[in-house]
């Protein structure tokens, strides 16, 4: 266990594992047998390094709270869309379409992924919106240029849930876990970090790095979908849930 939990302290600060590396070259080869003029890779780099810098730090930023991409645009990609000719309306919807298609090809470059948000289409819930995670917490952690130890953090709640989602989705990926993962949210601040729909039913988790601290399913949650089933993933009970 001592090792373990060392080593997964040294991956939430500087990342890059076997499993990030291998999707890495996965998708630099299929990009580069389809054929296609340009790939994936090709594009991110065309990109003005400034923008896609301050578009990723964006993400980092913007990571705790689930905001909308109006909300969340760098202000470096609204710059270089305005001119006399974008007014009002026209810039942000100018601006929210270039953020969506980087933030296409980051995914697609296997650098950023996202989760969307659960909902039976409650009056409270957030119907739409999703949350931006890294595949490598070594990518976001050089970003905001700090590779302090997690004893010295203090955003090691954000760095807990970004490398236990990348985790767990390695582990669904490896084992053919059928399902379809969201996190919960409503407009009055209730959320869930991560809702699992699988085998006709709703698991539903919070993230601690701390075993002592607890957390609970909010009421109306509970209210609404009475056999979900919940638990805290921690640093002592996390390698039973991601392998």
């Amino acid at each position: 266990m001592g090792k373990r939990l060392v080593g997964m302290k040294l991956q939430q600060v500087y990342g890059v594992d076997e499993y990030f590396l291998n999707q890495l070259t996965r998708s630099i080869k299929i990009c580069g047998n389809t054929g296609t003029d340009m790939t994936a890779y090709r594009k991110v780099l065309m990109k003005s390094t400034a923008t896609l810098k301050e578009l990723l730090t964006g993400v980092v930023s913007s990571f705790g709270p689930h905001v909308s991409l109006n909300e969340a645009v760098p202000d470096v990609v609204r710059a270089t869309l305005n001119d006399n000719y974008w007014e009002g309306e026209d810039i942000i919807a100018a601006v929210k379409n270039t953020v969506e298609q980087y933030l296409d090809l980051l995914s697609k470059a296997n650098i950023v992924h996202s989760v969307g948000a659960w909902s039976r289409n409650l009056r409270k819930e957030i119907v739409k919106g999703e949350r931006w995670y890294f595949y490598d917490n070594g990518i976001r952690n050089a970003l905001i240029g700090d590779l302090n130890p997690v004893e010295h953090r203090n955003d090691v709640g954000i760095l807990w849930e970004n490398y236990i989602v990348g985790e767990r989705m390695k582990y669904q990926k490896y084992a053919n876990v059928m399902v379809y993962n969201y996190l919960w949210r409503t407009y009055d601040q209730q959320e869930i970090d991560w809702i699992e729909d699988r085998e006709s039913r709703l698991h539903a988790f919070e993230f601690k790095w701390n075993p002592k601290k607890k957390a609970g399913l909010p009421k109306i949650f509970k209210e609404t979908y009475p056999d979900a089933d919940f638990e805290v993933i921690n640093h002592d009970n996390c390698f039973d849930w991601i392998t």
